[in-house]
C-alpha cells in the first residue's frame, strides 16, 4: 500500500491516504470458509464439485493465515484529483 500511495503522490494527486480494510477482508474470508465448511458438512446437497469445494476451503484458510502474518493487505487508496491548471 505504501508504494501505491507514493506513486499517487508522485503523479500529483493530493491528500493521498490508504484506508486499511484488511480486518474486513479477514472477516469476509472467515465467513466464506464457514459457508464452504457448512456445505461440505451437510453432504454437499447442491452437488458442487468436491475438488472445487476442497480447493476453496484450503485457499480461504491460507488467505486468513496470510492476513494474520501481515502478508496480505486489503484496502483503498483515497486521493483528490489535482486541480486543473489555468
Amino acid at each position: 500500500p505504501e508504494q501505491n500511495v507514493a506513486a499517487c503522490k508522485e503523479a500529483g494527486w493530493a491528500d493521498v491516504t490508504f484506508v486499511n480494510l484488511t480486518g474486513d477482508i479477514r472477516i469476509s474470508f472467515q465467513l466464506m470458509l464457514k459457508k464452504v465448511e457448512t456445505i461440505i458438512d451437510s453432504g454437499n446437497p447442491d452437488n458442487i464439485d468436491d475438488k472445487l469445494l476442497q480447493s476453496y476451503k484450503v485457499n480461504l484458510a491460507n488467505r486468513i493465515t496470510q492476513v494474520d502474518r501481515g502478508v496480505f493487505k486489503w484496502g483503498v487508496v483515497h486521493a483528490k484529483k489535482p486541480a486543473a491548471s489555468a
